[in-house]
């Protein structure tokens, strides 16, 4: 398995603390900032799009044109460095004309293979596309696209939804996921609190098994090196 470091823009230099012990970075491509750093480490790189922390919500339709934007910067960075993923979230469905539709128009606007689809956690009733194994196949089928299965996101919309995280997990992991993230949290709370594995009560054993040893999986958990070099020899045992 290759354990990656989820990192922003604002956090780039820790690349400097962790490179010995992570075999990937997965970088949020926020148009605006200089990446030229991240070509000299010689890391992989892997991309995420922007999301509605950034105002970006590709399942609105009336963000068309900057969700376009956003993806195309995200894409041409991950032409740059050689990116085999550019990561996308479904969303927020913050308006009643937000659609599985609207998303896909973005999406396909590219046909990028190496776009994938993350579930969504529950956070609150009808909150966010995308957390059910059926509303990300959808997704999935309209776009053409891959899945990456967030362990914390799927245990908050169990516990929304009233599931057992594990059993909800393998759901998902019928689509076959290309790629991972890894956190922990709490299966009481239908939020994710990327808290470092360990600090939460997330089932990590039962997890750690859906992961197929050639898989990506990013830690995004805070920038503790001691921390994050732990959960990455947890992960490869």
């Amino acid at each position: 398995m290759k354990v990656g470091i989820k990192l922003y823009p604002e956090s780039i230099a820790y690349i400097q603390k962790i490179i010995d012990y992570a075999d990937f970075i997965e970088i949020t491509a926020v148009k605006g900032y200089d990446y030229k750093e991240l070509e000299k480490y010689g890391i992989p790189i892997t991309i995420h799009n922007p999301h509605f922390d950034w105002k970006i919500n590709f399942c609105n339709p009336k963000k068309f044109k900057k969700n376009v934007e956003s993806l195309q910067f995200s894409i041409n960075l991950a032409n740059k460095l050689n990116s085999r993923h550019i990561i996308v979230h479904p969303e927020f469905l913050e308006t009643k004309n937000c659609s599985a539709e609207a998303f896909a128009k973005v999406v396909n606007h590219f046909n990028d293979e190496r776009i994938l689809i993350e579930n969504m956690p529950y956070i609150t009733t009808g909150a966010f596309l995308g957390r059910t194994k059926n509303e990300i196949k959808e997704l999935m089928e309209l776009t053409k696209t891959g899945f990456c299965l967030d362990f914390g996101h799927s245990s908050a919309s169990a516990c929304g939804f009233e599931k057992d995280p594990v059993i909800f997990a393998k759901e998902l992991l019928a689509l076959k996921p290309k790629a991972f993230h890894v956190s922990d949290g709490f299966v009481n709370k239908p939020i994710d609190l990327h808290m470092h594995l360990g600090e939460g009560n997330l089932p990590w054993k039962e997890f750690k098994k859906m992961i197929p040893k050639n898989s990506w999986a990013t830690l995004e958990t805070d920038h503790n090196k001691e921390k994050q070099i732990r959960e990455i020899a947890f992960l490869k045992r």
